[in-house]
């Protein structure tokens, strides 16, 4: 039996129809297939790891910063509180010292001491780390044996190797305050000498 030609002819077409739709899809198939993946989300993701080990270093290391502060400040209240109990055992002019004085002004000046007082840089007084809160020390200049009568009213020094933070006043009349630091001698002072310090020292000022 013989075909019509135009039946063969519509044959063709539809199969070369066919044959160009299915074309695309499989390149398109493998295009996909092939077709590398995107690292930009695998990077963000990096990094934003990377970001959080960063911000829990550093809230690590404000936190021991923190810690070792308050311990710091810990061991020195602990540390005063048992010199006080010492000194009260016996009499308070047996306490000796040696060591670094250093001096603190102006960047302080108003700001509140151990005991509550507002820091004076202009008045006779001193931080220790040990020592009553209220005590008296003479301190005396290795270099020039001059000498003052503080009051303790602070604690410190937190700088390593000094014994004694002194006020600008008190730094100034052991004429240190240039240097900054000078070797000192310190000794508690009792009540009673204490208050005829403070007598001499209005009756020159009256005379004078």
């Amino acid at each position: 039996m013989k075909k019509n030609p135009l039946l063969r002819r519509l044959g063709a077409s539809v199969s070369f129809l066919l044959l160009a739709s299915a074309l695309p899809a499989s390149a398109s198939a493998a295009g996909a297939k092939h077709k590398p993946a995107d690292p930009r989300p695998r990077q963000r993701a990096k990094n934003a790891q990377h970001g959080a080990r960063v911000d829990s270093h550093r809230d690590a290391h404000c936190d021991a910063h923190a810690a070792s502060h308050d311990d710091s400040r810990h061991k020195a209240d602990r540390a005063a509180h048992v010199a006080h109990a010492a000194s009260a055992k016996g009499h308070a002019s047996r306490f000796r010292q040696l060591g670094l004085a250093s001096w603190y002004g102006r960047g302080f000046h108003g700001h509140r001491t151990a005991n509550g007082e507002h820091y004076d840089m202009y008045a006779m007084t001193a931080a220790h780390r040990t020592l009553p809160l209220g005590s008296y020390v003479r301190v005396t200049s290795l270099a020039n044996a001059k000498s003052v009568v503080v009051r303790i009213n602070d604690r410190g020094p937190y700088a390593r190797g000094r014994v004694i933070d002194l006020s600008y006043l008190a730094a100034t009349a052991l004429g240190m305050h240039r240097a900054g630091v000078a070797k000192v001698a310190i000794e508690r002072v009792d009540k009673p000498e204490v208050e005829r310090i403070a007598h001499r020292q209005m009756h020159l000022s009256t005379r004078g």
